[in-house]
């Protein structure tokens, strides 16, 4: 049997019998497309002496009788170094991401429009602030005006008093003295 090498060599191996595709121990690796051929390629395990129950990929084309295998170490490598494009698990996932994006769109939306929902309330609220202290502002500036204008009022009277007393003291004064 042959298996292509890391560096794409073909190597020579002895023949080791093998049983269909079994499950995984590692779970997490993805059956891709054969890079010789393009058909996926399948799990298998060793059943010979000298690689007892360990884990294989291989290419199945019977077709092409395709040699391409690597043991699950260096095919885990493979996967994960060679930034292999996996239809199937990039469908799934994009669809997956998609209906993620689409939730988190519509949360963010839901929210924008309750945040627009609390600026316009808040813009409300100012403006009737806003108008209140402009007239509260107005009030008061008329009322120091009004102050102003008595005080001013009072300082007048205060005037005329007092030159009302200086005059009849003025009067009082002369009399005593003619």
């Amino acid at each position: 049997m042959h298996r292509r090498s890391r560096d794409g060599q073909s190597v020579s191996h002895s023949a080791s019998s093998s049983v269909g595709p079994q499950p995984s121990r590692n779970e997490g690796l993805p059956l891709v497309p054969c890079p010789d051929c393009g058909v996926t390629v399948k799990k298998f395990t060793s059943r010979t002496d000298s690689n007892p129950n360990r884990l294989f990929y291989k290419c199945t084309n019977q077709h092409t009788r395709c040699s391409f295998w690597m043991w699950d170490n260096e095919y885990e490598s493979y996967v994960t170094n060679a930034n292999i494009v996996i239809p199937s698990l990039d469908c799934e996932l994009l669809a997956t991401l998609e209906a993620q994006l689409e939730n988190l769109t519509d949360e963010f939306k839901k929210k924008s429009q309750y945040n627009e929902q609390q600026m316009e309330e808040l813009s409300t609220q100012l403006e009737n602030l806003t108008d209140e202290f402009k007239n509260k502002s107005q009030y008061n500036e008329q009322k120091m005006k009004e102050l102003v204008a008595s005080l001013d009022k009072m300082k007048l009277h205060n005037t005329i008093s007092a030159i009302v007393i200086v005059t009849l003291l003025i009067l009082v004064i002369a009399l005593l003295l003619f």
